[in-house]
């Protein structure tokens, strides 16, 4: 019970563990759910039945987090906003830029040049979730020079963004996964359900946020994470593992969740299936 990190180089085992745990818990009678990447659910179904040599999964759901948001607001009533796309996202920002125009003092020169809305699109997708808001993006921009405009400026933006979606019931995905987290609490069918994390190359702070909710409800969370061992060589490679294991210690220690670490090492001379260049580079 409790946060379980399972961490490891690529080809050290990390998934299979993973799916061998499922296999247990299924055995023993309990549901489990797998959360994996948009792009891996197939694979990932596929590897499952493989490592378990069973012909289908009955109480082992496979889901990316678009799909357990979907699931999760159709039992639980989520919000009925309607939800925009890229494109969406971009139409909604050029139709920002032109109601703050006369506040842009950096951006309102090329607000209206082609790419610019969707440039500001994955901008603003890349500070919702690390929980960046406007006002936190006010409070750095000290000064008059270049970078503080610019600062003031997506500010600007973000704001004229918002008020446009919640003007009209729209939400894009980053808004959806903020309720998503807070309907959470609500989901009692998955309350008890071991949850396993994996392929994930990176979790940012608004996905640790989905997590802990997770955990609050399921109270049994495994994650699997791309990670060396202490004082590897090319630890500079794997910042981004370190920073997502910190991330979710702090938030299952702060909720007051027993933390355990598991490291895994790639056997002496296993086959990674990759180039040996890329093997080669690891040692």
């Amino acid at each position: 019970m409790g946060l379980t990190v399972i961490a490891g180089r690529s080809g050290s085992g990390k998934s299979r563990l993973i799916h061998e745990r499922i296999g247990a818990a299924a055995r023993s009678g309990r549901p489990a759910l797998l959360i994996v990447p948009e792009q891996y659910t197939l694979e990932a179904e596929r590897s499952l039945i493989a490592t378990l040599g069973v012909p289908g999964l009955l109480s082992i759901e496979v889901m990316s987090p678009t799909r357990l948001i979907e699931d999760v607001f159709s039992r639980g009533g989520g919000p009925r906003d309607a939800v925009i796309d890229r494109r969406g996202k971009a139409m909604a920002l050029r139709r920002a830029a032109e109601d703050t125009m006369q506040d842009l003092s950096v951006f309102g020169s090329v607000a209206a040049r082609p790419g610019f809305a969707a440039g500001m699109a994955d901008l603003l997708a890349d500070l919702k979730n690390f929980d960046v808001t406007p006002d936190r993006l006010l409070a750095a921009a000290q000064g008059d020079e270049l970078l503080p405009r610019k600062l003031r400026d997506v500010a600007a933006l973000y704001r004229a963004f918002d008020a446009f979606l919640a003007g009209r019931r729209y939400m894009d995905a980053e808004d959806r996964m903020a309720a998503f987290i807070d309907t959470l609490p609500r989901a009692q069918y998955l309350r008890g359900t071991p949850v396993f994390v994996d392929a994930f190359d990176y979790l940012p702070p608004r996905t640790v946020r989905m997590l802990g909710a997770l955990l609050q409800v399921c109270g049994d969370l495994t994650v699997a994470l791309t990670l060396c061992a202490d004082g590897d060589p090319d630890a500079l490679a794997f910042e981004a593992g370190r920073h997502s294991l910190e991330a979710l210690r702090d938030m299952a220690e702060r909720a007051g969740h027993p933390v355990r670490v598991e490291r895994v090492a790639r056997p002496p001379g296993s086959v990674t299936g990759r180039a040996p260049e890329i093997d080669h580079l690891e040692r």
